[in-house]
């Protein structure tokens, strides 16, 4: 009987350390962001989520980021240039806890998600 108690226990423990692996890699879940600017050299990529901004690593015409989403909702990315104006890149709805990839091209003032 005592031997039984001690597999249960065992079994407890181990369903519920795989539960604590399963969840902290749910939010550990990363978002990628990618901007390839064909034209022009920029100087900066910043992306703006749920009200928290960051700016994305690169130069020239590559940047690129990842992130966690911690909200549900939208976001956008601002290209800014060396020379001329910004460029907005509105991002689609953004989900806690899912892999999402983001990439697009800009090209002129248009910013297209590929």
């Amino acid at each position: 009987m005592k031997k039984r108690g001690v597999i249960l226990t065992a079994f407890v423990i181990a369903v519920l350390i795989t539960a604590a692996f399963v969840a902290a890699r749910l939010t550990d879940v990363r978002n990628t962001f990618e901007v390839h600017i064909e034209d022009r050299d920029a100087a900066s990529a910043q992306l703006s989520i749920c009200g928290i901004q960051t700016s994305l690593n690169g130069k020239g015409r590559n940047f690129s980021g990842s992130r966690k989403i911690h909200c549900e909702g939208e976001g956008e990315l601002w290209i800014r240039f060396i020379k001329g104006p910004s460029v907005r890149c509105p991002i689609g709805y953004v989900t806690n806890g899912a892999e999402q990839d983001f990439r697009y091209v800009v090209k002129g003032r248009a910013c297209t998600p590929i």
